[in-house]
């Protein structure tokens, strides 16, 4: 929905908020981090469409 509104306008901002721990691997709760580095691909893919 947001992105056709974008399309139409020509521009938009997508503000998506992750962590450290999507750029640098931590120990411990492996879970936490493959979702910070998930949220930090989807954000740059989507930038890059």
């Amino acid at each position: 929905m947001v992105f056709n509104h974008f399309l139409k306008q020509g521009h938009g901002k997508i503000v998506n908020v992750s962590s450290i721990a999507g750029k640098i691997v931590m120990s411990g709760p492996s879970a936490y981090s493959a979702t910070k580095f998930a949220v930090n691909a989807i954000s740059e893919g989507t930038r890059k469409e």
